[in-house]
């Protein structure tokens, strides 16, 4: 184990734990053997070996366990949580069914969250300081991702990112306001709609109404000042904005089934020890871990961990977590995937200029973590500082445009292009085609004459549906790309309408990126020593772009 990392693991065997408070860690529960209840205020949970469970930062729980069981608990650090997820100390994140905010369990979730649990206690006991860190923010943005209750409720939705970003302001301003007078007219206020529309939004997306969501939350906090202070139920209940003590008495006893002052006095904390530990020797945990973390059919030991670098090389936020997202979906959970953008550069690549600036980012960020990843990829269709960095780094490196051309080639004899920007784009995208050798085998480069920060399924799926009947009708195109990320994952469903393959050079990427790693000839991939520092190796980037710019 290394010291100084965001994340503790243990193993014990649990009998039984009063209702705890603490504020300072996001904690996961994985079930290895017997069984688990935890006590939430919403209600109780069991979990079964193999089951998991999140408890959400400031969170009051009670556990209670059969007497041989054996759970392995994960205390991630609140401080590092929030760094990388700002907003997670106000999300509702659930394994299983939630009594507040139901939501359908997929099981697919289940296998890949217990297999990036088994990869962390394999990191955690053998692992560096560097891998542990990352495998910790993937839990994180896993748990955030796929657990998060408001995004599940509203998956699938019309205008779901509308509804999100609705719903999590008037989540926020309701926790950060309990001890006030609370209205739903006040919240329609704020959001500039009928008290009428808002609670039917209430009631129909998440379920509840706006008052039962509003006591839920003051429940919660209540449980938390009974056991961290030594406030009167009185106070406690002003605090917490109950009108009246006894609609907080009404409330208290419907969610935990008894009275605020018997929840105190039957959680009240005593000397003695509550749950039992189990010591065991790291390795003995990571074999059952190991066990429980791999596929039922698996006959062979899981791959090696693997990190891969996913480089943005424009600074668009929006881009850089549609990519990630994209990409993370296509690896396997034995992948390590660090996201980054470029630190300078333009938002979007429109010209050579624009792709000379961009190349000296890329390689600086490339060189600057070159010892923290196995393979790198570069997501961009105008695949700048691809040629540069296969020539200086240790480990495959491909760009998104490489996989997407030569995957279409190996599905047809001709492909076309879509790209969402404009004329300049398109020369960009063909200048790439021709550095790939594939000038013969792409019949035509279309434009959706979208801005690449503009781009949603609301403005661009329709004529992208037109755009792709086009190749396919009138240039006899075989396979169609989209060379653009903005478009990434908008074309599953208009390939099954029109009946020809679209490729997304994002999930090709990952695909390939992830078979070249499993593979032991990457290892004989050798870079060009670095004779000059790495500005001086910028400089002859810069140096080489303007003239390249100049020369035409």
């Amino acid at each position: 184990m290394i010291d100084n990392i965001p994340i503790q693991i243990s193993v014990q065997k649990v009998i039984h734990y009063p209702f705890d408070y603490l504020s300072d860690q996001l904690r996961i529960f994985w079930v290895l053997k017997g069984s688990l209840q935890i006590k939430f205020v919403s209600g109780i949970i069991e979990l079964q070996p193999s089951d998991t469970e999140v408890v959400n930062l400031s969170e009051p729980v009670g556990l209670q366990g059969t007497d041989d069981n054996l759970v392995a608990i994960f205390s991630i650090d609140g401080t590092f949580a929030q760094e990388h997820f700002p907003d997670i100390s106000k999300m509702n994140l659930s394994c299983n069914f939630n009594y507040v905010f139901p939501r359908t369990f997929v099981g697919q979730e289940k296998s890949d969250f217990i297999a990036l649990l088994s990869q962390m206690v394999s990191l955690y006991y053998g692992g560096s300081r560097e891998e542990i860190l990352a495998a910790c923010t993937d839990l994180l943005r896993y748990l955030t991702e796929h657990f998060n209750s408001l995004l599940n409720i509203l998956q699938g939705v019309p205008n779901a990112e509308l509804h999100i970003s609705r719903f999590k302001n008037i989540d926020s301003f309701i926790r950060d306001n309990l001890e006030k007078k609370l209205t739903l007219s006040d919240m329609a206020s704020r959001e500039f709609l009928s008290v009428q529309y808002l609670a039917n939004e209430f009631k129909n997306k998440y379920g509840i109404t706006f008052n039962e969501i509003l006591n839920y939350y003051r429940v919660i906090h209540s449980v938390q000042l009974l056991l961290s202070t030594s406030l009167t139920i009185t106070e406690i209940s002003s605090r917490c904005g109950f009108s009246a003590t006894r609609y907080y008495y009404k409330y208290f006893k419907k969610y935990l089934l008894l009275s605020p002052n018997e929840f105190r006095k039957h959680n009240r904390r005593h000397t003695q020890q509550y749950y039992a530990y189990e010591e065991l020797q790291p390795g003995k945990i990571v074999e059952i871990c190991s066990a429980l973390g791999r596929p039922a059919d698996a006959s062979q030991p899981p791959s090696p961990i693997k990190r891969v670098l996913l480089l943005n090389p424009n600074t668009s936020a929006k881009a850089t977590s549609r990519i990630e997202k994209i990409a993370r979906a296509a690896f396997s959970s034995n992948i390590l995937v660090k996201t980054l953008s470029v630190p300078f550069g333009p938002d979007v690549l429109r010209t050579r200029l624009d792709e000379t600036i961009s190349e000296l980012a890329v390689m600086e960020t490339l060189l600057e973590h070159r010892d923290n990843y196995d393979g790198a990829i570069i997501a961009c269709f105008s695949d700048v500082g691809v040629k540069v960095a296969k020539k200086f780094l240790p480990v495959p490196v491909i760009s998104i445009a490489e996989a997407a051309y030569y995957s279409a080639c190996l599905l047809g004899e001709h492909f076309s292009v879509v790209t969402s920007g404009g004329d300049l784009e398109r020369k960009l995208i063909g200048t790439t085609i021709e550095r790939c050798g594939l000038t013969s085998k792409c019949l035509s480069i279309k434009s959706l004459y979208i801005d690449f920060l503009d781009v949603s399924p609301e403005t661009a799926l329709a004529p992208l549906e037109a755009l792709v009947r086009e190749c396919k009708e009138k240039d006899c195109a075989d396979v169609v790309v989209l060379a653009c990320v903005s478009l990434a994952g908008m074309g599953e469903e208009i390939s099954e309408r029109l009946k020809i393959p679209i490729i997304d050079g994002v999930t090709q990427s990952a695909l390939f990126m992830e078979s070249m790693l499993h593979n032991s000839w990457t290892k004989l991939i050798r870079s060009n020593d670095i004779g000059a520092s790495l500005t001086t190796l910028s400089g002859s980037i810069r140096t080489e772009g303007i003239e390249r710019l100049y020369s035409k």
